[in-house]
């Protein structure tokens, strides 16, 4: 497990409460955030596997046998053979718990309840009732514990590395691919997540100010503006960051587009305290930008949630809480977010979480256009 068994029993707590107040008797957990926030284990969804929680304090996991010794506070585990049908054994177990006719909480928005699964749940417990969790454990995961915190300011710390690895090494000549390569390893010796280095885009920014998908094999050329975007884990809490890098000598107008764009970033940041509604965050990027006419339309959020993500994610970016125009939410303590920008071939992102002070930023990098030098010899092989 991730954490001391404490931490664990005060998140089902929290749990257990919501679960009285909706007069649930159970909640069904599958979604893989969900499972290693209640539980600490996420399995892979080669086949099903959920875990269940009672108000009343019981709890049981079935998973495949072969997973069956992962760590968990959890006593009761059912194991089944990969030749078995994991929800049969799961109907079994909730017969078997008493449950055939209670109110269970499940969530209709995880990827882990498909529409067959869910209707075999039903088939299966006629008599029971099914109630959406609506985002629950979502919402729950919201608030960062100090051991939470903890981590994600390790990641910071190695997303700072990563980045710090692409500019001291990166030469004209090298591919997007190269630099990928720089910033995964320096993920690893600095205590990333094995199997998960990361996901790093070193990309030429379009008009817009939004990077193209892909990394390209093609060379980075001097002159080139390449906009690098870092996602370190670290046991499984993630931290981003975006930072701009210039191969040569860089223009005016960019140097001048990034100093307002960091400004304005910088605005928000100063205001980030407990209590302020987040549109007024986001008001002060979107409205500075538009005004300022570095952006002609503004479509993406200015910042998002982050945390706690599974091996195999499948939201790449967690939208529990983002900053947008019609955001009607107040920051809390312990909240954690990316705050991004963006701005024709300009690119600036922190990871950042609200204190009882303000704003404590977890990336800790310069915030401003870095320039590589780029003396012909020491181009990279084959440039």
């Amino acid at each position: 497990m991730q954490f001391e068994p404490l931490e664990y029993k005060l998140r089902v707590g929290r749990l257990q409460q919501e679960m009285r107040d909706r007069r649930l008797d159970a909640a069904l957990i599958d979604e893989s955030e969900a499972s290693a926030y209640l539980f600490g284990i996420d399995p892979h969804l080669t086949k099903y596997r959920a875990g269940m929680i009672t108000a009343s304090g019981e709890a049981f996991f079935v998973l495949r046998e072969l997973d069956a010794d992962a760590a968990t506070w959890v006593g009761d585990i059912v194991g089944y053979s990969d030749w078995d049908d994991p929800v049969d054994v799961l109907l079994h177990k909730i017969r078997k718990a008493g449950l055939s006719n209670a109110r269970i909480g499940i969530d209709l928005a995880s990827h882990a309840m498909t529409v067959q699964t869910y209707h075999r749940l039903c088939q299966g417990l006629p008599r029971a009732s099914f109630v959406d969790l609506d985002g629950l454990v979502w919402r729950m995961r919201l608030v960062k514990s100090e051991a939470e915190l903890v981590k994600l300011r390790k990641a910071g710390e190695i997303a700072d590395a990563a980045v710090s690895s692409i500019f001291a090494a990166a030469r004209s000549g090298m591919t997007e691919r190269d630099l990928n390569a720089l910033a995964c390893d320096a993920i690893i010796r600095n205590g990333g997540d094995e199997g998960f280095p990361g996901t790093v885009a070193v990309r030429k920014l379009a008009a817009s100010g939004c990077p193209p998908g892909g990394a390209r094999r093609a060379a980075v050329a001097s002159q080139e503006v390449v906009n690098v975007e870092v996602i370190s884990r670290h046991q499984g809490y993630a931290a981003r960051i975006m930072r701009m890098m210039a191969l040569g000598e860089v223009s005016d107008k960019l140097k001048s587009l990034t100093q307002k764009m960091c400004g304005l970033q910088d605005k928000q940041m100063r205001m980030i305290r407990p209590g302020v509604a987040a549109g007024e965050i986001d008001r002060i990027l979107r409205d500075g930008a538009l005004t300022a006419g570095i952006r002609k339309s503004y479509a993406s959020v200015t910042g998002y949630t982050l945390g706690h993500y599974p091996d195999r994610a499948v939201r790449v970016s967690d939208f529990t809480r983002v900053f947008s125009p019609g955001a009607d939410w107040t920051l809390e303590e312990g909240m954690v977010f990316h705050l991004c920008a963006a701005a024709n071939g300009c690119g600036i992102g922190e990871t950042v979480a609200v204190s009882v002070d303000g704003c404590e930023r977890l990336t800790k990098l310069d915030r401003e256009l870095f320039e590589a030098p780029l003396p012909a010899w020491c181009n990279w092989p084959g440039s």
